[in-house]
């Protein structure tokens, strides 16, 4: 008869347990399966912080284009002798050329101060642009506005009062701003440079400089009188803000060696403007 001691003593003689080889290729399975689910938890927190990245840079930059934008439109023609209108110039600041994937072409990045008049009622206003906080050709695009009564509008006024603005004068838009431009055209998409057949000749004031790279766009240009461009194009671009604070910590020296290095984080927009009150 087979008893129950037995029958324990059979059962425990046939459990088996793992060897040194079968736990050390567990151990290495689990680590592979470990980093591969960490690797892809990595990918997608980066994906994460682009995308947020991209979508802060999205929203800011929408919000200051649509301001430019609105101002823009609203650019009226003074109609009084000498007196400009819209006017823009490169700045000495700006400038920066970035490197591209092609080691044949450069990206420049242009700034320009922007000023023209717009029109409330009996009111003449004056609005400007201009990228303040300069560090290596990267800074903060500030609005300014000025409004004076038509009778009180002579001499360029409020065109001076514009380029002698500073401080709490102007009105902070958009940090990490890189390249702002306008660029005219005239009603049938051609940039506007002087035009012999023009009635508007005499008000058109087209000063072209070309000292970073040849270009065939004009840099500074003004309208006076009763001129103005029909048409501008826009070009706003924008350093995402975590490599905007990289690049303002940065010593000099190693600011455009980052930026070549970064080209992606500079994000262009551009936008076709139809100026209302020019003449067709």
């Amino acid at each position: 008869m087979i008893n129950a001691q037995s029958i324990a003593v059979r059962s425990t003689g046939t459990k088996r347990a793992f060897t040194v080889l079968e736990l050390l290729l567990a151990v290495t399975l689990l680590s592979l399966i470990t980093y591969a689910l960490y690797s892809m938890f990595s990918q997608t927190q980066k994906a994460l912080h682009a995308n947020v990245s991209q979508t802060d840079v999205s929203e800011g930059a929408r919000a200051s284009l649509d301001l430019l934008v609105r101002d823009l439109e609203q650019a009226v023609p003074s109609k009084i002798f000498g007196m400009t209108n819209f006017i823009a110039t490169r700045s000495a600041l700006g400038g920066v050329i970035q490197q591209t994937l092609d080691a044949n072409v450069n990206r420049t990045n242009l700034v320009q101060e922007i000023f023209f008049l717009t029109k409330f009622n009996r009111d003449f206003i004056g609005i400007g642009y201009r990228v303040t906080g300069v560090v290596g050709g990267v800074g903060t695009l500030s609005r300014f506005m000025i409004t004076t009564n038509a009778s009180q509008l002579a001499a360029n006024n409020l065109l001076r009062a514009f380029n002698s603005a500073e401080g709490t004068n102007l009105q902070r838009v958009a940090d990490g701003v890189i390249h702002l431009r306008v660029i005219p055209y005239d009603v049938n998409g051609r940039i506007q440079l002087l035009n012999a057949t023009s009635p508007l000749d005499k008000n058109v004031r087209v000063i072209n400089i070309r000292t970073l790279v040849m270009d065939p766009y004009p840099t500074d240009f003004s309208y006076s009188e009763g001129a103005l461009p029909p048409y501008l194009d826009l070009e706003v671009a924008f350093l995402e803000p975590s490599a905007f604070e990289q690049y303002r910590s940065m010593p000099a020296p190693a600011q455009q060696g980052f930026l070549n290095r970064n080209l992606s984080k500079v994000h262009i927009f551009r936008q076709r403007i139809a100026l209302h009150s020019a003449p067709q």
